[in-house]
């Protein structure tokens, strides 16, 4: 059995599996499921359940690459409205906090690796992905959930690619 597998189990099942986060998104996004049957790993994924634990914000790009894979955009979008843009450091400095709780006058770090949101917007909102190195060959598959608009430039080491589908 699988690792993914049994971790996927383990939280049908209700029992605690902290590493399901990131063992699940490695699952689909590597190509490890069972049979190629994704769909397991991608509910678990889309419901994150509090057994499942969740991965600090700077890893937790993993797990939305793997819903924007999974083709669940709309996990993305409500992830990034309500868990990202929510953060303290967000609303109070611009900024992306190093965890999802953090406190004032303590030594949680304020600014940290602010990546995820970025790549994961290029990648699986925009569906811009490189299928050969220095972008010879390029994927594009937009999933923009419920946005109504979405617009930016891309500098690949080919050229910008413009991004404006609607």
């Amino acid at each position: 059995m699988s690792t993914a597998f049994s971790s996927i189990t383990a939280v049908q099942e209700g029992r605690k599996n902290d590493a399901l986060c990131t063992v699940a998104s490695h699952a689909i996004l590597f190509d490890q499921c069972p049979r190629g049957d994704t769909a397991a790993a991608v509910q678990a994924l889309a419901k994150c359940p509090r057994e499942m634990g969740l991965s600090y914000p700077a890893n937790a790009g993993w797990r939305l690459r793997a819903l924007g894979k999974g083709g669940r955009a709309d996990i993305i979008i409500k992830d990034f409205r309500e868990r990202w843009a929510t953060m303290d450091s967000v609303k109070l400095n611009n900024t992306l906090q190093e965890g999802w709780k953090t406190r004032s006058d303590t030594g949680h770090q304020w600014s940290h690796c602010a990546v995820a949101p970025l790549y994961v917007t290029y990648q699986s909102l925009a569906g811009i992905r490189p299928l050969e190195p220095g972008f010879k060959r390029v994927e594009l598959r937009p999933q923009l959930a419920d946005l109504e608009e979405l617009e930016f430039i891309a500098h690949t080491v080919r050229g910008r690619c413009i991004f404006a589908p609607r």
